[in-house]
């Protein structure tokens, strides 16, 4: 499949988890960031993940660990709650297709 492709199915599957434009647009800039730096194929080995995450950490790029993962600590404090009848997966279920990612 090609990378265009990958980033387009890629950019739906955002859209329809409806993330904001924003989002969408650093997530998909990001993947194909990974793609360049790596040559990574379809599906890319987790060795070749963790190779180009290390390279990143050493060239001074870090994760924003805190700022990312806030709203999960949220929603596993039960801070954040579903109105009732909703789950956060019936709200944004993933497509059958990116299952297998």
């Amino acid at each position: 499949m090609k990378r265009e492709t990958i980033l387009a199915q890629y950019r739906a599957w955002l859209t329809h988890r409806e993330y904001s434009p924003a989002t969408i647009q650093k997530y998909t800039h990001a993947l194909a960031r990974f793609f360049a730096d790596t040559g990574a194929g379809e599906t890319p080995a987790r060795e070749t993940v963790a190779a180009w995450r290390d390279a990143l950490s050493a060239q001074g790029y870090t994760p924003r660990h805190s700022q990312r993962h806030a709203g999960r600590r949220q929603r596993l404090s039960g801070e954040h709650r579903q109105p009732a009848g909703q789950s956060p997966a019936a709200q944004k279920a993933v497509p059958p297709h990116w299952k297998s990612c």
